[in-house]
C-alpha cells in the first residue's frame, strides 16, 4: 500500500540499513517475511535513507548490530511527523508462504549485520574440483640449493610444454557443462618479466583498473585485490563497507594469475598483434550493450584498446557487438517466460557484424529476492540455445567468477564482479575474434 502505516498496535520498530534497493518494496517485504516476529514493514527508513522499518508486537528481536539501529519503542505520533517529507512511502504485511533459503553469513547484505561471519569457515563455498585456485609453482624468497633450482627449472619446462600443447579454445569450450577450468596463480613477476611497475589508470576514476603494457599482455593480470570494492557509488555504501565481511583473498596486494581451461588455451595478444588482427579481419568498431555490468566491462575494454586504431568502415568490415543481456538486473524484473521472450526477440547476427553475449556471473549476494546464483544459472541456460541459433558467441562468465564472487565486487555487493574475471572476459573476447580456429 502506498502511504505509511497508521496502525498503532505495533509499539516496537527496528530499522534496517540497505545498499541500493532496486525493488525496495519487495525487498522490505521479503526481509519482514524472513524475520521472526515481524508483522509489518515500511519503506523507506524514517530518516529518509535507504532501508526498511520493521514493526513487531514484541520487542525480542536481535537487531543490535544494525547500523543506526532504532531498536527502541517510539510513539506513533512522532513517527508520522517524520514521514511527512518522504516521497512514495509504502508499507504492508509479510507475504504468505515460505521464505527463501538464506545461505549464511556474508551472502545476504541485509542479514549480514545480524548474523556476521565468525570464522573463515562460515562463508566457505564448496564447489567441484574443476573450479578452484591452484598454484603451479610456490614462490620462494630464499636462495635454494643449485640442484633444487635445476629441478624447478626442469619442472617449469615440463609444465610450459604441457600448457603449450593444449589446443586453441573453441566456442564449444564456453558452453555450460562443457567448460572445465580453474584459476591458476603464479608467482608475482619481477621487473625482468614485467619491466613497468603495476599501476592503475588514473583516468578510470571508479575502478582500480591496471594499466595495460603493450608488449607484455600477461602483465595485465597483476592486481591489488585489497583495493577492489573500496570506492562507494551508491547511497548506503559507506555504512555498509566498514562491516562487510572479507575473506583472505581480499587481502592480496600482489595477485598474479589467469583463468585456464584444462584442455585448451586462450591466446593473449600484444597491442601490435591485436592491431594486425583488427586490420586483417576488418573490425571497425566494438559496441557494448547492457546495464551496469556492461559499463564495468567497457572500462576494462577501453584500457585494452587505448593504443588501437580501428580501420575505416567499409562494405567488407565488421562491427562487434557485445551484450550482457542486462544481467543481473533483468533477473528481478523478468519472469523466466518473459526473459525467454526478450531473448527470442534479440536480433540475429548479420554478415557485417559479430554478436557476442556475456553470461551472468556466479552471484554471492541476494540484494533483491530473486537475484541468486541458481536463478542466474537458469537464465543462462535459457539464453544459450536461443542466442547460439542466432549466431552469437557466448563468453562464459559464470564458471570463472565462482572463485571470485564477492571478493572482487564493486562496493563488495556480491553482484558486480570486476578485477581478474573482467580482464579474462576481455582476453576471451579477443581470443575468439582473432585466434586461429584449430
Amino acid at each position: 500500500k502506498i502511504g505509511f502505516p497508521t496502525n498503532t498496535s505495533y509499539p516496537h520498530v527496528h530499522s534496517m540499513s540497505a545498499l541500493k534497493l532496486i525493488d525496495a518494496y519487495k525487498v522490505c517485504c521479503e526481509v519482514c517475511t524472513r524475520t521472526p516476529g515481524c508483522v509489518h514493514w515500511y519503506y523507506p527508513r524514517f530518516d529518509g535513507t535507504e532501508g526498511c522499518e520493521l514493526f513487531f508486537e514484541e520487542d525480542d528481536q536481535v537487531f543490535d548490530k544494525v547500523l543506526n539501529s532504532t531498536a527502541v519503542s517510539v510513539k506513533p505520533e512522532r513517527r508520522r511527523r517524520q514521514l511527512g517529507f518522504l516521497a512514495d512511502p509504502a508499507h504492508g504485511p509479510p507475504r504468505n508462504g515460505s521464505a527463501g533459503y538464506y545461505l549464511g553469513c556474508g551472502w545476504s547484505f541485509y542479514l549480514s549485520y545480524d548474523y556476521p561471519c565468525l570464522s573463515e569457515l562460515d562463508d566457505r563455498v564448496f564447489i567441484d574440483g574443476d573450479n578452484k585456485f591452484i598454484m603451479i609453482e610456490e614462490p620462494s624468497d630464499t636462495l635454494q640449493e643449485k640442484n633444487k633450482q635445476q629441478k624447478k627449472s626442469r619442472r617449469r619446462s615440463r609444465k610450459k610444454k604441457e600448457l603449450d600443447s593444449r589446443r586453441s579454445c573453441q566456442f564449444r569450450d564456453e558452453e555450460l557443462g562443457v567448460s572445465k577450468g580453474r584459476w591458476v596463480r603464479r608467482p608475482f613477476p619481477n621487473n625482468k618479466v614485467c619491466p613497468s611497475p603495476m599501476e592503475t589508470d588514473p583516468s578510470i576514476e571508479r575502478f582500480n583498473v591496471i594499466k595495460f603494457q603493450g608488449k607484455y599482455p600477461k602483465c595485465w593480470h597483476r592486481d591489488d585485490i585489497s583495493k577492489i570494492g573500496e570506492n562507494c557509488i551508491e547511497r548506503g555504501c559507506r555504512k555498509w563497507l566498514p562491516v562487510a565481511w572479507k575473506s583472505w583473498l581480499h587481502e592480496e596486494k600482489e595477485w598474479y594469475g589467469t583463468w585456464e581451461q584444462y584442455f585448451c588455451r586462450y591466446k593473449e595478444f600484444t597491442t601490435n598483434e591485436l592491431q594486425t588482427c583488427f586490420n586483417n579481419r576488418g573490425i571497425h568498431n566494438i559496441e557494448v550493450k547492457g546495464a551496469s555490468v556492461s559499463y564495468f566491462f567497457l572500462e576494462y575494454l577501453k584500457q585494452r584498446l587505448k593504443d588501437i586504431t580501428f580501420p575505416n568502415k567499409t562494405l567488407s568490415t565488421k562491427e562487434v557487438i557485445v551484450d550482457t543481456l542486462k544481467l543481473p538486473h533483468e533477473m528481478w524484473h523478468y519472469s523466466e517466460d518473459k526473459f525467454r521472450t526478450a531473448v527470442e526477440n534479440m536480433p540475429t547476427t548479420k554478415g557485417t557484424e559479430q554478436r557476442v553475449w556475456i553470461s551472468g556471473g556466479y552471484y554471492s549476494s541476494e540484494r533483491e529476492e530473486f537475484v541468486h546464483v541458481d536463478r542466474c544459472d537458469i537464465f543462462n541456460r535459457i539464453a544459450f540455445p536461443i542466442l547460439k541459433s542466432k549466431g552469437y558467441i557466448m563468453l562464459n562468465a559464470f564458471d570463472m567468477t565462482a572463485a571470485w564472487t564477492y571478493d572482487s565486487c564493486t562496493q563488495m555487493d556480491g553482484l558486480h564482479i570486476v578485477g581478474p574475471p573482467m580482464k579474462m572476459l576481455v582476453v576471451k573476447l579477443f581470443h575468439y575474434l582473432c585466434a586461429p580456429r584449430h
